[in-house]
């Protein structure tokens, strides 16, 4: 069983969504089947021209009977999302997400993070330069990648 509530309210606001599922669900880091539960909400922001925000969030959740808890997976993410334009090109966007999965005694979080500047040179041509980081609760489990790529397109 599932249902979605999607709102289209205005300019600002321009899109709310709220969702909820119920029903049989497998675990797909160990196959068994059980009884799982989402929730999820998310919406766009828009609060100036240039400049627009999308934050999302979901709950979820597996119980099986026979597990010690009843509670086979529990996990939490959180994402924003923001892009800005300077000018038709030259553009910045930010990505976060924050994750927490619970299963069983065991208990993981993760933290991840980007920056994408995109520079369009002509019409067939776009530089992008970024840096993406990963975080995990456990030390020594973080990276980081920094890229920078030239896109051209050829005309036939």
């Amino acid at each position: 069983m599932a249902a979605s509530v999607r709102l289209l309210p205005g300019r600002a606001l321009p899109y709310l969504r709220l969702s909820g599922r119920y029903g049989d669900e497998v675990d797909v880091a160990t196959g068994t089947i059980g009884t799982g539960m989402a929730l999820g909400a998310g919406a766009v922001v828009i609060p100036m021209v240039r400049l627009q925000g999308d934050l999302s969030g979901e709950w979820r959740a597996i119980d099986a009977p026979g597990t010690p808890t009843g509670r086979l997976v529990h996990a939490v993410t959180s994402r924003a999302r923001v892009n800005y334009a300077f000018s038709p090109r030259l553009s910045l966007r930010g990505v976060a997400q924050w994750q927490r999965i619970e299963r069983g005694a065991t208990r993981a979080e993760s933290l991840t993070g980007s920056l994408l500047a995109t520079f369009r040179m002509d019409a067939l041509s776009v530089v992008y330069m970024g840096v993406d980081a990963t975080g995990a609760a456990a030390p020594g489990r973080a990276s980081r990648t920094l890229f920078v790529k030239l896109s051209r397109a050829f005309r036939g």
